[in-house]
């Protein structure tokens, strides 16, 4: 049989096959870079990231409702002084002064540890590889020194307002939040969404826990400065009925039974409040299932917690409607 015939290849082809040998060399370790870095950052299972990005965004919604409860509580408080003041009037100059139920001061408290909080759920989101809406490093160091400056005598002075409140409940809390402020000022460091999660898991429930009972106490006051301000409305209308005519009296009536509705629609409010909080400390502390193939239990969880911090809103969202 003849000689197969020998190919002549030429020189410069030879080289280019060698150039895609290599460069695909460097494809196969960048590949792998990556995927190490994936497995850093904790992405063990392709839908970790989704799961902590909507763990990130209820904490956001719920952490947003609850200002406007701080907001609500405020406005009844000031309605309740109000109504007493108007049935007390004996048409003197009319000159009251109406305090606030918070200070600014205790009302800033409240807001800083809610913003550290969301600020720390969305860095976890950020490090699984989601975009962020806001500028992280926009004065989150300010934030978390703070945080990391509170003392127990300014936890007491701003949470404190009913037996609820222990000092244990104070010294655990403030100890909570001055790991967070650390956390966020070093937060630069933190590459580890994993890592990130297990150091906060005695922490959040500190923090959440003082939430529930502050919104219990919060809850209480709304109750109390209602029920006080569909009295003295009621007390104001026995009083004025005789001079009102039918238009007036009606609408007075009307006012009295809005209140009553306003009421149950604030209280069931306050109570879904103290379950959104109660319900995003149990999606976080189940939030490291994010890295198992099974998280069924997680996706649960934090569709729970997603669902009652919609509802809360969907309330407040009412309101501005109606105003």
């Amino acid at each position: 049989m003849p000689e197969a015939a020998t190919k002549n290849v030429p020189m410069k082809e030879i080289g280019a096959k060698q150039v895609v040998r290599q460069g695909l060399g460097r494809i196969g370790v960048q590949a792998l870079l990556v995927f190490a870095v994936a497995l850093i950052a904790g992405c063990a299972t392709p839908d970790a990231a989704t799961q902590i990005k909507n763990f990130s965004n209820a904490v956001a919604l719920t952490a947003s409702n609850s200002v406007l409860a701080y907001d609500l509580v405020e406005e009844e408080h000031f309605e309740a002084q109000f109504s007493e003041a108007v049935v007390n009037y004996k048409g003197l100059h009319f000159t009251p002064v109406f305090p606030s139920f918070m200070t600014p001061a205790q009302l800033k408290v409240r807001q800083d540890v809610l913003n550290g909080f969301t600020t720390y759920a969305a860095q976890l989101s950020a490090l699984m590889g989601n975009p962020t809406l806001a500028n992280l490093d926009q004065d989150t160091t300010k934030l978390g020194k703070s945080l990391n400056g509170l003392n127990q005598q300014l936890v007491a002075s701003a949470f404190v307002k009913s037996p609820l409140v222990s000092s244990n409940d104070v010294q655990i809390f403030t100890a909570a939040v001055n790991f967070l402020g650390n956390w966020l000022i070093t937060r630069k460091a933190q590459n580890d969404a994993k890592a990130a999660i297990a150091s906060m898991q005695k922490q959040v429930p500190a923090i959440c826990q003082l939430l529930e009972k502050d919104f219990a106490i919060m809850h209480n006051q709304l109750t109390n400065d209602f029920t006080d301000t569909a009295r003295n409305t009621d007390l104001y209308l026995q009083q004025s009925y005789p001079h009102l005519d039918p238009v007036q009296r009606r609408a007075e009536l009307r006012h009295l039974a809005a209140l009553n509705a306003a009421r149950q629609k604030a209280d069931a409010s306050m109570t879904a409040i103290q379950s959104s909080v109660a319900k995003i400390q149990a999606a976080h502390q189940a939030l490291d299932q994010a890295f198992t193939k099974d998280t069924t239990n997680l996706r649960s969880l934090i569709s729970e917690a997603s669902g009652e911090a919609q509802r809360v809103a969907a309330y407040y969202n009412s309101l501005r409607t109606n105003q």
